[in-house]
């Protein structure tokens, strides 16, 4: 694949931008599995995090985030604190019934007590009787203390 190129307006100058990892899609990277055992204590977190949310136990939810946790909206929008990520997954559920919820393709990085995660996703849901099926990916970013993984970053991203 060639880079994708965008213009941007930074300042009062243009700039021509290369994605700088285009280049490398496609290529195969030769490295060593970097599997640790907090690798997969996040990926276990993750799997317990999406099952919590899908089978409706919203009351165990706080202990995934942290309390200055911060969200960022496929539009853009911010949303900050434990209690309103809790509450945000109240009132999507109390309006929508999710019919299927898949995760694709988790990958975690750690560096020392932060990690990030990215994962894959399909859903299926309905809302007032019309149904709806999404595909997108999930960014987050964790920190450990008291050997305890908390999200401290969330954003959702729909597929291209």
């Amino acid at each position: 694949l060639a880079p994708i190129r965008k213009t941007y307006l930074i300042g009062a100058r243009h700039s021509n931008i290369g994605f700088m990892l285009g280049a490398l899609v496609g290529r195969e990277q030769k490295r060593e599995p970097m599997t640790t055992n907090d690798d997969k204590k996040v990926g276990q977190l993750i799997g317990e995090f999406n099952r919590a949310w899908t089978d409706g136990r919203l009351d165990d939810l706080s202990v995934f985030f942290d309390e200055r946790v911060v969200a960022i909206a496929p539009n853009g929008g911010r949303m900050e604190g434990r209690e309103a990520m809790v509450e945000s997954f109240r009132q999507f559920l109390a309006m929508a019934r999710v019919d299927d919820f898949r995760v694709t393709g988790v990958g975690v990085d750690v560096f020392d007590s932060t990690a990030v995660a990215r994962f894959g996703f399909v859903v299926r849901y309905e809302i007032n009787g019309a149904s709806y099926d999404e595909t997108g990916s999930e960014v987050l970013v964790l920190v450990k203390s008291d050997e305890t993984w908390r999200i401290v970053w969330r954003t959702q991203m729909p597929a291209p």
